[in-house]
């Protein structure tokens, strides 16, 4: 499997410690840069209200180590005994990280999206976005 970056996800955080457990509506604005090379892709974005955010929460760990992940269960205990696929935690088997959020600001030309409380370090990358919808039917 290959994944390809498509941008990356400026925040105020430099380390995990100073990241949120979850994303904050009403949080910092964070910016999200897009590649050139994907820039296009961005054509009718402007007509979404929120979006849904893929990133790769690679500043947790360098590689899937299950003994990091079984720890996670183990603090996980602390919520009444939940394993990663009911958290948000960065400690998974793949460490992709979701949002959705209102788009506060979004400018075609220079490739940026504003979005306010994601909770990822400065410097994630961007695995895509795509338009927020909660039913099939408000897709557009």
């Amino acid at each position: 499997m290959k994944l390809l970056t498509v941008g990356v996800i400026r925040t105020p955080y430099q380390s995990v410690d100073m990241c949120p457990n979850n994303i904050q509506v009403d949080g910092p604005l964070c910016r999200i840069q897009i590649d050139e090379a994907f820039r296009q892709e961005m054509q009718g974005l402007e007509k979404v209200k929120a979006i849904m955010v893929v990133y790769w929460l690679g500043g947790t760990r360098t590689s899937p180590e299950r003994n990091q992940i079984g720890e996670m269960r183990d603090f996980g205990s602390l919520n009444g005994g939940v394993g990663c696929f009911s958290l948000r935690t960065p400690y998974r088997p793949n460490p992709i990280g979701v949002a959705v959020l209102p788009v506060e600001s979004l400018d075609a030309q220079k490739g940026e999206i504003q979005v306010r409380g994601l909770d990822c370090l400065d410097g994630t990358v961007l695995i895509d976005i795509k338009p927020a919808i909660y039913r099939e039917s408000e897709a557009f």
